[in-house]
């Protein structure tokens, strides 16, 4: 249930009106309290009533809530590729040719601060749903991440919700400062393991030798105290997905784990980035929403070249470069939206808060003209899925140096934005001392035909490399290149280079 405002404002500063919205800049759906002076927002505080958020937001809403909507890279309008331009058009030009190209085979590709849960309902009539994800059939989380604190025993498996899920972080703190053993697993010392009772270092083929076996004292916690595991779902996108996924079934089958996928998760049903390219040739029309171009080798987007593609997009980032036809969409501060995509298994739907910018068109809007059918209203927002199972175990890759190409601190979003792209500025290949001198490397490193700056560090495990992949292109500030353009498998976070 929506909040209302506090009945005294949080805010000294002069305004006409206060609107109580959720923030989709993740999946914690934190509640906040916009002060508006005629369409414009002077201030923004968390709600203090929110059990969730309780009074807070982090930076990476606060910067969406406030600089999104008034962003000047933002886009407005319809615009249509002729040649190597864009012309302006339009809405009935726009929807003439959306129109015309939804007839033939469709794929619709799907990101997560783009598209509502409304969306893809209306979506998946059109055409077959992609995400930018790992998809799951089964329950995500078991638990509430504020319910995190109620644990004895944690472990963390390449978990960092700072990065991701960052206001869940404070129920993890809370658990630590509670007395819980926090044992943390991961390829790169991060936030999480500065609270851990215990860190190992390692990359994931150790990690999964050290979690089919645990040692002792580990078994002893898992068989006398209430246990969690937090698992970040960039495992789940990775060769490692299935070795994962059992050994969780059987920590759960064995000690009653409970557990939580931490980060951006697709738990509907949708085809995977793989399966996409599996079947480019198949398809007449992609349809877009945000900037899943990014992940495209290539290839693939030489086979865009014979097709239509048409991107709803805030920014002018790289799907819109190789789009045929741009639709300036809304933000979710700026429309009803639900948020879908996270590992708790939990939909949040918010009123829009902020007056859209000129321009800019509500996704449903546009899917209206074209369908003729209504947005339907949502009467039921819990997630049915089944519990975890066993399932086939694939061989492993051969060990050897590991490419971990993931978000960092910013995400793809927080690129257009210089406030919280500044908390990561630059894309470098992260890597420790052992093994640059493995690999001779000193300045820099060639991954996939691309250079990149090397930042040694003592965080890295050992044979992984770590680089950001929320740089691209386009990218107003200290731009850098995208997955698709180093990456053999861009739609894994983790690749075998030897």
């Amino acid at each position: 249930m929506l909040l209302k405002p506090t009945a005294l404002p949080l805010t000294a500063k002069e305004f006409d009106e206060a609107k109580v919205g959720l923030c989709m800049g993740c999946g914690c759906g934190c509640s906040y309290i916009a002060y508006l002076k005629g369409d414009r927002l002077v201030d923004l505080y968390g709600h203090p009533a929110d059990p969730r958020g309780m009074g807070s937001l982090c930076s990476k809403g606060m910067a969406y809530v406030q600089l999104v909507n008034t962003s000047p890279f933002r886009l407005k309008g319809f615009h249509l590729r002729q040649g190597e331009e864009f012309v302006s058009v339009s809405e009935g030009d726009a929807v003439s040719f959306l129109r015309e190209a939804l007839k033939g085979r469709v794929a619709v590709l799907m990101d997560r601060q783009t598209a509502s849960y409304t969306d893809y309902l209306m979506l998946r009539e059109l055409g077959d749903i992609y995400v930018d994800a790992p998809v799951v059939d089964f329950l995500p989380s078991t638990v509430d991440f504020s319910r995190w604190k109620d644990f004895k025993f944690i472990l963390s498996w390449e978990a960092e919700p700072v990065y991701s899920e960052v206001m869940a972080s404070r129920w993890l703190v809370d658990g630590v400062e509670r007395g819980a053993y926090l044992v943390c697993l991961s390829s790169i010392h991060a936030t999480v393991c500065a609270k851990a009772s215990e860190k190992h270092l390692l990359n994931p083929w150790k990690q999964i030798e050290f979690l089919k076996e645990p040692p002792l004292p580990i078994k002893r916690f898992l068989q006398t105290v209430p246990s969690l595991v937090l698992v970040g779902t960039s495992l789940l996108a990775s060769p490692f997905k299935n070795s994962v996924i059992n050994i969780l079934y059987q920590w759960r089958k064995k000690w009653k784990v409970e557990y939580s996928l931490v980060g951006d998760l697709m738990p509907y049903p949708a085809g995977t980035l793989q399966d996409l390219f599996n079947r480019l040739e198949q398809y007449d029309t992609f349809l877009v929403l945000g900037n899943l171009l990014r992940y495209f080798p290539p290839e693939a987007l030489d086979v865009l070249k014979s097709k239509k593609v048409i991107t709803f997009s805030l920014f002018p980032n790289f799907s819109v470069h190789h789009s045929h036809l741009v639709i300036s969409c809304t933000f979710w501060t700026e429309r009803e939206f639900i948020h879908f995509r996270n590992g708790f298994g939990t939909l949040y739907r918010t009123p829009p808060v902020l007056k859209p910018p000129q321009g800019t068109f509500h996704i449903p809007y546009i899917l209206q003209l074209i369908t003729q059918k209504r947005e339907e209203p949502l009467t039921d927002l819990l997630l049915e899925a089944k519990p975890i199972e066993t399932v086939e175990e694939k061989p492993l890759p051969k060990e050897g140096i590991l490419l971990v190409c993931d978000n960092t601190l910013v995400e793809e979003l927080g690129r257009w934005n210089l406030w919280t792209h500044e908390l990561d500025k630059y894309q470098k290949a992260i890597l420790s001392p052992a093994t640059a001198k493995v690999m001779g490397v000193r300045d820099s490193v060639e991954i996939g035909g691309v250079r990149f700056p090397v930042e040694i560090s003592s965080n890295v495990a050992e044979g992984v490399i770590w680089i950001s992949s929320s740089f691209e292109e386009y990218q107003p500030y200290d731009p850098g290149v995208r997955p698709g353009a180093f990456m053999k498998n861009p739609f894994f976070r983790y690749e075998v280079l030897t």
